[in-house]
Parts: structure tokens; sequence; C-alpha cells
């Protein structure tokens, strides 16, 4: 999806995509949640927010409720990823090791494969439970399930575009 910014010339977001870019996204929501960081009252959001019809409401404060999907992912982020990687500095001093900072020594490229790979083999494979589809509610379904059942449905052949796009990714080590 691309479309163009709010006080940015379309020819500069295209000269930087490498390509046209649309107009605007093919759906957009009616609100948008989010907690009282700086970045969303950034004045490109606002005005972001206002040209495509989306009110933007802060969350109340210390109120993680108002905004549960978006805590449940991070919260599932940290227990499938963060607390595994070593130099993991957690909430509790005594989770933290003897030397964090000295474990935690990542290049751009290794963070980079490390995100992918975890993205495909642990993200994508986990089981949602109670938030599987209406027509199936007592199935195990996972984000790639659910994928699979929706090109089988409209004639994907999505196993051979995995294969051409993942050909070159090596299971993750954790």
């Amino acid at each position: 999806m691309a479309w163009t910014y709010p006080g940015v010339p379309a020819a500069l977001v295209a000269e930087f995509a490498g390509r046209p870019v649309a107009d605007l996204p093919f759906f957009a929501p009616e609100m948008v949640t989010s907690d009282h960081g700086s970045v969303y009252k950034n004045h490109h959001i606002v005005a972001s927010a206002r040209r495509l019809g989306i009110d933007l409401l802060p969350a109340r404060a210390m109120r993680p409720t108002d905004k549960a999907a978006v805590e449940r992912a991070f919260a599932g982020i940290q227990s499938l990823l963060l607390e595994l990687l070593l130099g993991y500095r957690g909430t509790d001093v005594a989770d933290r090791g003897a030397d964090p900072e000295g474990d935690a020594v990542w290049t751009v490229s290794q963070m980079e494969h490390l995100l992918a790979s975890w993205i495909v083999t642990v993200w994508q494979n986990r089981r949602l439970d109670q938030y599987a589809p209406a027509w199936d509610a007592g199935g195990r379904h996972s984000p790639n399930t659910l994928f699979a059942a929706a090109a089988a449905r409209d004639g994907i052949s999505w196993r051979s575009l995995i294969r051409s796009r993942t050909s070159s990714c090596c299971p993750l080590t954790l």
C-alpha cells in the first residue's frame, strides 16, 4: 500500500519509492486510539488523519484496556521473541544477567534476518485460539493457515510463491 503523504509532494514520494504512488489506501479506520506518546501528536499524523477522515482518540492514561489488541500484540512479541534474546533487559533487574549490554551485539543484517525468520517460523504460526475464524471456531488456526485457506479459496498457488521468496531463509535458532 502506498499513498500520498500530506505536506509531501507526490513526485518526491514516487521518486523515493521508485514508482508512482496511489492516491488513498483502500480502507481507512474511523478511529485510532493511541497512547500519549509525542509521535501521535505529530502534526503529520494529525494532518493525515484529518485528510483520511480518521478520528484520533487518545487512550485514558494508565488504561491498557483502551488499546487491548495492540497491547496483546506487544505482549506476544515480548514473550515469543524479546525474552529469548541475549541481552534482554526485561522489567525485573534479576532477569537481566551479568552483562546485558555485552550480550546484545547485533549487526543490522543479523537483526533483519532474525526478525524475518522469527516472523515466518513463530509469529505467523502461533495458534489463534479464541480468535479463530467464525467459519471454523473449534479449529486450530494460525495466520499461516488462514492465508492458506484464503489462497485455496481464490485458486492461488501460494506454496510456489512462498518457496520462491523464502529459498534463502533458514529456520530461526535462538
